[in-house]
């Protein structure tokens, strides 16, 4: 069925697309964000070479939906810097886009930690945080909906606390606001459900 529903989609043309992009719901759940990654991989492999491929690091409530943690919809797919404006502007025609990687809290060493998403895509190679730097991404933004990610997802009651800490105190660049980043990192170590 997928195939049918993607060969008859890139059969469109590109005004058609976008026309039929926009009637889709404007919020996402981790159906329909996997349903734009195989829309965007398709439409990428008409503007790539043969055998390039594109690496999406996805953070914010899109890597918690994706990695299954919460169910709550989200507006848009929040990536990491795309370098390449051919695949940026197909990424933005389909709610993906990179304009909170300038600002969101990462340690500098994220790569490290990054988790392949297990999708057989054509030209993308998708990754989300890893469970620390997806906590690190949304302590200290002062938006009440992010600590309230962070809880439903349950990573307060299987991440290690200290190595959490340690990530904070020595690897974090340019934190935007550090001093709310310590008090929402001793908020969110409050809630832990000790065994």
């Amino acid at each position: 069925m997928r195939v049918c529903v993607l060969s008859m989609f890139l059969s469109l043309e590109i005004k058609e697309k976008r026309l039929l992009c926009m009637s889709w719901k404007r919020t996402l759940d981790r159906a329909a964000i996997i349903e734009k990654l195989f829309i965007v991989d398709a439409l990428l492999l008409e503007v790539l070479s043969i055998g390039e491929r594109v690496e999406l690091i996805v953070f914010g409530s899109s890597a918690f939906s994706l990695k299954g943690f919460i169910t709550r919809h989200t507006a848009d797919i929040d990536t990491y810097t795309i370098k390449n404006n051919r695949v940026r502007m197909i990424l933005e025609n389909y709610d993906f886009n990179d304009r909170g990687s300038n600002i969101v809290n990462l340690c500098e060493d994220f790569e490290d930690r990054l988790e392949r998403l297990n999708i057989d895509l054509s030209s993308l190679d998708v990754y989300v945080l890893g469970n620390y730097d997806l906590i690190i991404s949304k302590i200290g933004t002062n938006r009440p909906q992010d600590i309230e990610d962070i809880k439903e997802s349950g990573l307060i009651n299987v991440i290690d606390f200290d190595y959490l800490e340690i990530l904070l105190a020595t690897k974090l660049s340019t934190p935007v606001n550090e001093e709310r980043i310590w008090n929402d990192f001793r908020y969110i170590k409050s809630l832990r459900v000790e065994k």
